[in-house]
């Protein structure tokens, strides 16, 4: 039977529409195989690590904590610590409160030691067994136990510690080396990108070899205040991965197995939640590298305050843009001063690097060792003028802040350590006052401790004396040292002030 020619024609647009699909039914399948455009194709240890959870279906998360599981080790740490303990042997608390309140002397409390231990996590970086933590795992330590990965406990001694990047280096006890399979593999924390995946491993309230993961929420965080320490020096990864307490000192790790940060602290807001931050572990190398051959850090010092230019600030000091820093203060008798450094001057650039923040300017000069010699540009008067300095140790002027001596040990007054609060660690705790004495610590179980005084207070007053400067602290300390009765503080904490009374034999 003949085709009409209607028939014949739709015949051929089928036909027309089937070639049409299998045509770009070829090209897409082409371009599967291409790398998308701004992707760059993957490395062959990426590549073996993408096949080989296709083949197996095994999660990135499993193979990275297969590499990085057996370097990280549990650590504890034993400290003596004296607190105050009344007469009697317990409190009474409830309606036997005031029967017994005539029977207690509050007087009569005494110091007794007390034995703590503090859990943390760390991860072996070498065949001699040095490891990685936090400052504050191992801070004030008498004695360090790590359990490794195969349950063994082994004994270690603190090499370093440097509390203002908050990474201390300790060693194992051993006699043989440690196998390559227990080394962690350090990477390059400049490369990790916000959104990247991440495993935090560690030992969380006691419960070893805990592993969690999530993404790298941000970087370069600083400005952080963090209960039981700050460190002055901060560029935080901040993570979603759950860390929680124990888990400080552990790795935080790419899924290719690398360690690129150390866990380190969680937010201390209790109605924020999956906010942890971790130490760039470019940053922990360098300070590593000291303390394995010095056993402390050495940083450079100038002995000015510099101060983020605002788009406000930029206008009204006739700038274009607001990259450089901007002088606040300069403290006498520092290389600030002796170079010639003034308050107004911007800075723009430093040993030859250009400045764009306060972060990245203090984290210039702390890079530097004592006696170095930098030069400096800065704008004064609208004008460009080069300066040269010859950097001191900022370790030394902490001590002069402190109140302590070169070969002098000192104690601290009713269980705080004080600082001017013009001073350098002053400014770095974010402290505005233009007169008192700035607490930077207080001991546990100390009189300071009991009556809720923390790092941070303004003392203004001691006595009948009035607190201008550090030096008028010390001169309150030497005339009050020693009193049988309790002396009057005043303190003064963000927006309000109060009066604590302190006695040395309470």
């Amino acid at each position: 039977m003949k085709q009409s020619v209607s028939e014949i024609k739709n015949y051929a647009i089928v036909a027309s529409i089937a070639v049409l699909f299998t045509f770009v039914g070829i090209i897409i399948a082409s371009g599967l195989g291409k790398t998308p455009v701004g992707h760059t194709k993957p490395s062959a240890e990426e590549g073996m690590l993408q096949e080989t959870v296709v083949a197996t279906s095994q999660s990135p998360f499993g193979l990275a904590i297969q590499r990085v599981g057996p370097a990280v080790v549990s650590i504890t740490a034993q400290k003596v610590v004296r607190v105050r303990v009344p007469d009697f042997p317990f409190e009474f608390k409830g309606p036997w409160e005031n029967f017994f309140r005539p029977f207690r002397d509050p007087e009569s409390k005494k110091k007794r030691k007390q034995h703590q231990r503090t859990l943390g996590s760390g991860f072996i970086v070498d065949k001699k067994g040095h490891i990685l933590t936090n400052n504050h795992v191992v801070a004030g330590a008498e004695g360090i136990s790590v359990k490794l990965s195969d349950k063994r406990e082994l004994k270690a001694e603190v090499i370093g510690t440097d509390p203002e990047t908050d990474v201390a280096l300790i060693k194992l006890k051993i006699d043989k080396e440690i196998p390559d399979h227990e080394i962690a593999k350090l990477g390059d924390s400049d490369k990790i990108e916000v959104g990247d995946w991440v495993v935090a491993l560690g030992n969380p309230l006691g419960l070893e070899r805990t592993a969690t993961h999530g993404i790298v929420s941000a970087k370069g965080r600083s400005g952080l205040s963090f209960q039981g320490g700050t460190p002055s020096y901060q560029d935080f990864i901040q993570t979603d991965a759950a860390i929680n307490y124990g888990n400080s000192g552990g790795p935080l790790m790419n899924i290719k197995g690398e360690v690129i940060g150390i866990n380190t602290a969680i937010t201390g807001n209790v109605q924020g939640q999956n906010f942890g931050f971790a130490i760039p572990i470019n940053m922990v190398h360098r300070v590593m590298e000291q303390l394995m051959v010095k056993g402390k850090v050495v940083r450079g010092y100038l002995g000015m305050t510099p101060n983020e230019i605002t788009s406000d600030l930029a206008e009204a000091i006739g700038l274009s843009a607001t990259e450089g820093v901007l002088v606040a203060t300069v403290e006498p008798d520092t290389p600030a001063e002796k170079g010639g450094l003034k308050v107004g001057d911007v800075i723009i650039r430093l040993a030859g690097e250009k400045i764009k923040t306060v972060k990245q300017f203090r984290m210039l000069v702390a890079s530097h060792a004592p006696g170095e010699k930098l030069k400096m540009t800065v704008i004064r008067d609208g004008k460009k003028k080069e300066l040269s300095f010859t950097l001191s140790d900022r370790a030394q002027y902490l001590k002069l802040a402190t109140g302590e001596s070169e070969g002098e040990e000192t104690q601290a007054w009713m269980g705080m350590e004080v600082a001017s609060v013009k001073s350098y660690v002053a400014r770095s705790m974010g402290i505005k006052e233009k007169t008192g004495a700035v607490v930077i610590g207080v001991e546990d179980g100390s009189p300071a401790e009991e009556k809720g005084i923390r790092p941070g207070d303004v003392i203004l007053q001691v006595g009948h004396y009035q607190i201008e400067d550090l030096e008028d602290y010390q001169q309150a300390v030497q005339q009050l040292k020693g009193s049988e009765k309790p002396v009057l503080f005043l303190i003064k904490r963000g927006t309000w002030t109060r009066f604590v009374a302190l006695g040395e034999k309470q």
